[in-house]
């Protein structure tokens, strides 16, 4: 009987270096591919979690920011419950309770142009590439976002609104240094340049926020009493209110008190009525800026994201590394018995179980630890390169992240002993005398733990295939499916707001430059981009003793036609029209009595008398993004002089070059604009741009589901590796015995199809449970295709069987002669 010694350290650690260095010689190809596989897990589990990590901080990194909530109202779009825009009157009365401590609001006419500032630097006339956002703002507005002002003064007084406010990285782009306040920048007109003087300078905002690094100047007494809903508040409390609905009862109360002194005072008393009666119609709610970025009930143009699909992230990322882990258990589990006798050698001259258990696991753990460095190595190279860098978002500096540097060490060390821990206790387990003259395949236990774990990443792989291609479906859908109109051939521009802010006389001329262009069938100006957008503008109306809002956009006379937009009843806008409205059937579905000859407001009120007649009805079109309801109420509005029509949109003939009448159009508003032009992209570019979020996730997918199914390749092929060289004796025999090679490799590859499909069975439902999960987030989404599940069934059996046959068949071809008298 052998017995225990005291374990020496330095015993396990050259046993452990020892060993290492065996089992990397003798199974050189193995050791390779499953150190390959655990630095791509890795590195896929760094750069998921770090996209994990910017999503869940999102905000996080503003001042304060567990104090700072979004002020929302329900009066704007018509497709969301709630959006980000106020009336200035709903804001200024903030400072009457005495639970806020400041606000900040800023005016969002919702053109980005209109924020936009070109600035001349030193003795240039014209300027280059020197635009900046610019906010009117009130007071506090910097202020309540941050303290850290470092120059000058963050924000005004009501007796002090000279001046602007910038961020630093203006500052030292603009001017060099920090130390700017009193210092002037010159704004660029075509009509005259206008400086401005520097009041203060403060930090740059997070870049991991929805806060913009512009500038700001003071909007003085703008719409003080106009229930405008054009403005963003961002209110900073004292002490959080307990019950936000009281709070919030309050708040009317104080702008009801608000608007009383203000109108009283401007001798506007006939107006009160009404102004009150329509803040008491509308809704507002405050939302905490820290959950912001997933919040899908209410309206905002800045970066949103989905939480579902970030728990997702979490769980794939986890996914990928288990794999990983699988395959370094199935390699350790598979070389257990090939190593008995060697292990039972050192035994037999004196070295304890427990010691060459150790050393075991310290094989594991290094060999971990080594594929995690490894890891980080890539992924510090891999921050470099573009593709990358789109593919993901915030930064993915190590430095950055290093608390997750250290957990996935942390990770690396159990990873390291959960693969080797039951591998080494069964090679150690085996008596001396029994395991030098005898040879070993795994016990019973064994082979069914390492049948588990295979059908786990056979389950794996098939779930993530599947659930790639639901999403792959769910993307063409965007592209492919019917909006309504004539998608494929319509070229949209973005165009930059004129300096006299009225685009008529930029849009004629535009219009007669760009008809005459060979392949141009018509031109049309819109006041937003169709299918583009999450938002429309919203009129209140009401008629017949209801009260109701729609969506609606103003557009050009001839606009439905270049869009390929049907009339299903009346008449498209005609020349003879000045003031007209063209409604969908959601309209006519929901207010019945609203019909052709109707006269229905489009302004801004639901006080505003009647006065647009309703000439046509259009079908159901997809007016805005696949993440609203497009069933809802929408209209087109034609106004003679209307002068917000910032969008062109040209339809091209399908016979023309495509490519060559988009770089045409460029050319003209290159030349036309110079550098504020935005570049004109066709309908199906733009989607790209509109989706970036969604795309972005989607490709992540596909290259994780690519890696799943590299590592599982990796695993089977290590595994056969394996198998085949323990079964060399018995191989050797059926082949004496006059078995064929086919048979052999049937006798294989049998076992692996059963694994295959139990998995395909448990991942089926799993599959499409996260489907529907993810497409439930889109109002319209993609079938989930029955073909997808024997797509991924063969890919998955074709690759795994594949490469046991390509194993098994060296193994049936080699000589038996020569196996038989090596065992």
């Amino acid at each position: 009987m052998i017995s225990y010694r005291p374990i020496n350290d330095d015993f396990v650690m050259k046993e452990t270096i020892k060993n290492l260095i065996y089992v990397a010689r003798r199974f050189k190809l193995a050791t390779t591919l499953n150190l390959a596989g655990l630095v791509v897990a890795f590195a896929t589990f760094y750069l998921l979690m770090t996209q994990v990590i910017y999503q869940n901080s999102f905000n996080h990194g503003i001042e304060d920011y567990k104090h700072l909530y979004r002020m929302e109202s329900d009066n704007v779009y018509n497709e969301w419950d709630f959006s980000n825009l106020v009336c200035r009157p709903f804001a200024d009365a903030l400072q009457r309770l005495p639970e806020v401590e400041s606000y900040s609001l800023t005016y969002n006419p919702g053109y980005e142009s209109y924020t936009k500032f070109r600035f001349l630097k030193g003795d240039q006339e014209v300027p280059d590439t020197l635009t900046y956002s610019m906010f009117p703002c009130n007071n506090t507005a910097t202020s309540t976002l941050t303290s850290k002002k470092l120059n000058g003064s963050i924000e005004w007084t009501d007796g002090d609104q000279d001046g602007i406010i910038i961020p630093a990285s203006i500052a030292m782009e603009y001017f060099g240094t920090l130390e700017v306040a009193g210092k002037e920048m010159l704004a660029y007109y075509p009509d005259g340049n206008y400086p401005f003087t520097v009041r203060g300078v403060y930090e740059d905002f997070p870049q991991n926020s929805e806060l913009s690094n512009g500038i700001f100047f003071n909007m003085l007494s703008r719409d003080s009493l106009e229930l405008e809903a054009g403005y963003q508040c961002i209110v900073k409390f004292k002490t959080i209110p307990d019950d936000m609905a009281a709070f919030t009862r309050k708040l009317k109360q104080a702008i009801i008190d608000h608007l009383t002194e203000g109108l009283k005072a401007e001798g506007m008393e006939s107006q009160l009525t009404t102004r009150i009666e329509e803040v008491k119609m509308t809704n507002i709610k405050f939302t905490p800026l820290k959950d912001s970025y997933f919040e899908h009930s209410s309206f905002t143009p800045s970066d949103r994201g989905y939480r579902g699909w970030v728990h997702l992230l979490q769980l794939t990322s986890l996914l990928v590394l288990i794999i990983a882990a699988i395959n370094f258990l199935n390699f350790t589990l598979a070389e257990s018995p090939m190593r008995i006798r060697s292990l039972n050698t050192r035994l037999v001259h004196g070295a304890s179980r427990r010691a060459l258990w150790l050393s075991i696991i310290g094989e594991g753990v290094i060999t971990s630890l080594v594929a995690c460095c490894l890891a980080l190595i890539v992924c510090r190279l891999l921050q470099f390169i573009p593709f990358v860098n789109k593919l993901t978002l915030g930064s993915l500096a190590l430095e950055d992240h290093w608390l997750l540097v250290l957990a996935m060490l942390v990770l690396a060390v159990i990873v390291g002993i959960v693969a080797s821990a039951y591998p080494g206790r069964f090679a150690t387990s085996i008596p001396p005398a029994i395991a030098l003259r005898s040879s070993f395949g795994l016990t019973p236990q064994g082979k069914r733990l390492r049948k588990l774990l295979i059908g786990m990443q056979l389950c794996i792989s098939m779930l993530m295939i599947i659930y790639i291609g639901m999403l792959y479906r769910q993307s063409q859908f965007i592209f492919n499916s019917d909006y309504g109109y004539d998608s494929r051939q319509i070229i949209m521009a973005e165009l930059p707001l004129p300096s006299t802010y009225d685009y008529r006389a930029d849009n004629d001329s535009l219009y007669h430059d760009i008809i005459q262009l060979p392949g141009v069938e018509d031109v049309a100006f819109s006041e937003a981009q169709l299918g583009q957008t999450d938002g429309h503008s919203t009129v209140w109306t009401s008629q017949q003793e209801e009260t109701f809002k729609y969506s609606l956009m103003h557009v050009s006379r001839n606009y439905l036609s270049t869009m390929g937009i049907k009339i299903a009843d009346g008449h498209d806008f005609t020349p003879e029209d000045t003031l007209a409205v063209i409604i969908n059937e959601a309209v006519r579905n929901r207010w019945h009595w609203l019909d052709l000859g109707t006269r229905i407001s489009t302004g801004t009120s639901y006080l505003e008398p009647d006065s647009t007649p309703v000439v046509g009805v259009i079908e159901n079109i997809r007016y805005g993004t696949i993440r609203i309801n497009n069933s809802q109420p929408f209209s087109f509005v034609f106004k003679e002089g209307y002068d917000l029509l910032g969008n062109m949109n040209v339809r091209v003939s399908p016979q023309a070059d495509r490519q060559a009448v988009k770089r045409q159009i460029n050319d003209l508003l290159t030349k036309k604009y110079g550098p504020q032009a935005k570049p004109a992209e066709f309908f199906n570019d733009l989607l790209i741009h509109t989706y970036d979020n969604e795309f972005r996730y989607v490709n992540q997918m596909v290259i994780i589901c690519f890696i799943c199914l590299i590592i599982t390749l990796i695993g089977v092929f290590c595994l056969t590796l394996f198998e085949t060289e323990y079964r060399r004796k018995e191989i050797g025999i059926r082949k004496i015995s006059g078995a064929t090679s086919r048979e052999i490799i049937w006798l294989l590859c049998k076992q692996y199809i059963k694994h295959i499909l139990i998995a395909f069975v448990i991942a089926a439902p799993l599959a499409i449970l996260f489907g529907l999960f993810t497409l439930n987030y889109f109002k319209q989404h993609a079938p989930i295709d029955w073909w997808l599940f024997p797509v991924a069934l063969l890919l998955v059996s074709g690759i795994t069987l594949g490469t046991v046959m390509l194993q098994s068949l060296r193994a049936a071809r080699e000589n038996p002669v020569n196996s038989i008298r090596t065992e």
